[in-house]
């Protein structure tokens, strides 16, 4: 089979080299020129436009290209991954909190804000109480992780706008406020076929801090854990993925739809979807394919996706990075000023574990081909996977891999079994505590 690749900054790079090494014709097109030397060495073909071969299953790694996603499905390529929809749900904040409210998700208290004014958030604030804990979530194109954020009350919040406001307004276009809900945080995944949810459904949990206890700023994803849910009766799974199903399929999306949930005792709240490959949660997703990456994404874009052939263990993902990440400037020249990591050495690899790493940044050194090294890029180099039977240990190989790398300034959270088989163990225990009566589920 051909497949063909639009990717954004060469994320999904390695998934379709694993597709490649499946015995399938690929091709790859990074829409980002300042990325298009990842992987270059390590066989991918690349093209210079994002023109698929004919009769080639065409693969979307981001959003943002949902309009030629729908040219080209309606020119008969089978397509995964990109929609209008999906462009819209994740870049239009509003669109995606209506969308959840309208299909009986419940959503926590939100405000929109279409200009950057401190005193209309001030003056926003004050309505309620001064301890009340408020999430900052900005849009706007190529901002920093760490802009979003979680306040401790409303002086702490106040403090936070004023910094971005002076740092950041001109590139922000709109902002929301939303009530910080206690409880744990999830997600739940759905691949749609165009014709429906094909089962199983999977759910990540992750951590975005890039320090050990949840210190330092964010990043996209510093380390998570993924296992299948079976069962379509489960609390999180009925009030919240199962409700859009036949929103998503009479939109025309296919590929895989993520709800990001807090839950409590009370329900599960919606927080924001993400209608694209996540990274790490779709690297991890990966390794527990069987039967064939390229079959799975094959089948999933024709409309003849049956039940997923996975793997039923926990996946776990630690993220491989060296400086300047987790800063990550818009310009490939601003990073090498502030840490020059182009060429880096990446060695040390444990004979036997390739299928454990997802590489991102990475290709072969110039001078010497036989060498690994960092490419252009922030320095996000790899995950780290592995797959068990208990979430904890699902981290046991990924840290003994990472103990015996050697990389100048190799960085990664060491404490990521305890964190994230606990945060497990609480949503183990919120679908536990289902109340009340579920929307059916469409079939």
């Amino acid at each position: 089979m051909k497949f063909f690749m639009c990717s954004a900054c060469g994320e999904g790079a390695a998934l379709l080299h694993d597709i490649q090494l499946e015995g399938n014709e690929v091709e790859l097109y990074i829409k980002d020129p300042e990325y298009r030397r990842v992987w270059d060495g390590l066989g991918l073909p690349k093209v210079e436009k994002p023109e698929p071969p004919e009769g080639a299953v065409v693969i979307f790694d981001f959003s943002g290209m949902g309009k030629l996603a729908a040219e080209l499905r309606s020119a008969g390529y089978a397509v995964v991954g990109g929609s209008e929809i999906a462009d819209r749900l994740e870049q239009d904040r509003m669109f995606g909190l209506d969308f959840a409210e309208k299909a009986g998700i419940k959503v926590p208290l939100t405000a929109n804000f279409n200009e950057f004014s401190v005193k209309e958030v001030q003056d926003f604030i004050a309505e309620y109480e001064p301890d009340k804990r408020w999430a900052f979530k900005p849009s706007g194109k190529s901002l920093p992780c760490f802009l979003t954020y979680c306040s401790n009350d409303a002086e702490d919040l106040l403090c936070w706008v004023k910094y971005v406001e002076k740092n950041y307004g001109k590139d922000i276009e709109s902002f929301v406020l939303q009530e910080f809900v206690e409880g744990v945080c999830v997600s739940s995944e759905a691949w749609c076929d165009g014709f429906r949810f094909v089962r199983p459904f999977n759910h990540t949990v992750e951590v975005k801090a890039s320090m050990n206890s949840n210190l330092g700023p964010s990043t996209g994803c510093s380390g998570n854990l993924v296992w299948l849910e079976h069962d379509d009766s489960c609390r999180i799974i009925q009030e919240g993925i199962a409700r859009i199903e036949r929103a998503i399929v009479d939109a025309g999306h296919v590929g895989p739809v993520d709800a990001n949930c807090v839950v409590n005792e009370k329900g599960c709240y919606f927080l924001e979807w993400t209608c694209r490959f996540g990274f790490s949660a779709l690297p991890t997703f990966s390794k527990m394919i069987v039967g064939g990456v390229g079959k799975l994404f094959s089948d999933v874009a024709r409309g003849q996706g049956g039940a997923l052939q996975l793997e039923d263990k926990f996946g776990s993902a630690v993220k491989l990075s060296i400086p300047p990440y987790p800063v990550e400037p818009e310009k490939q020249k601003d990073a090498q000023k502030v840490t020059p990591n182009i060429g880096i050495p990446i060695r040390g690899i444990p004979e036997g574990t390739e299928k454990n790493f997802y590489f991102y940044e990475i290709e072969l050194d110039q001078d010497d081909p036989d060498l690994l090294v960092h490419s252009a890029g922030t320095g996000v180099i790899a995950d780290v996977i592995g797959l068990d039977d208990d979430p904890a240990e699902a981290f046991e190989k990924p840290y003994e891999i990472l103990e015996q790398l050697i990389i100048p300034n190799k960085q990664y959270r060491t404490d990521l079994d305890s964190v994230l088989s606990e945060m497990y163990e609480q949503v183990k225990e919120q679908e536990r505590l289902a109340s009340g009566k579920f929307v059916e589920v469409w079939e």
